[in-house]
């Protein structure tokens, strides 16, 4: 070893990495989600309504119904004004699945 090398202290430096993740649980009763055959996917989808798919992808209600208007999405329109959208076409006009705040039948995480 070179002269000196014996002399100087260890340097040791720590860091700390503090990682933090948001998302947002939602219950949903039966009127705002339920499974069904997805008329533009053409196999079972979850379709939820607008609310529950802003609420989810942390986005406006207005997006999802300008996706409707713009026939980005795939949606049904049962009766009674109620409007459903298929959430898998819903996360395509969002740009990704990864990422989304994800929404779960009924269950909070």
């Amino acid at each position: 070893m070179p002269a000196g090398e014996m002399d100087r202290p260890e340097v040791l430096r720590r860091f700390e990495v503090t990682v933090e993740r948001e998302f947002v649980a939602v219950r949903a009763s039966v009127d705002e989600e339920f499974m069904a055959l997805c008329p533009g996917c053409g196999h079972d989808v979850l379709m939820v309504s607008p609310d529950r798919a802003a609420a989810a992808l942390g986005i406006g209600v207005r997006v999802i119904f300008r996706w409707i208007e713009e026939k980005k999405v795939n949606f049904v329109e049962p009766g009674a004004g109620k409007v459903f959208v298929c959430f898998e076409s819903v996360q395509r006009a969002a740009g990704s699945k990864d990422g989304l705040k994800e929404i779960s039948s009924g269950e909070s995480k």
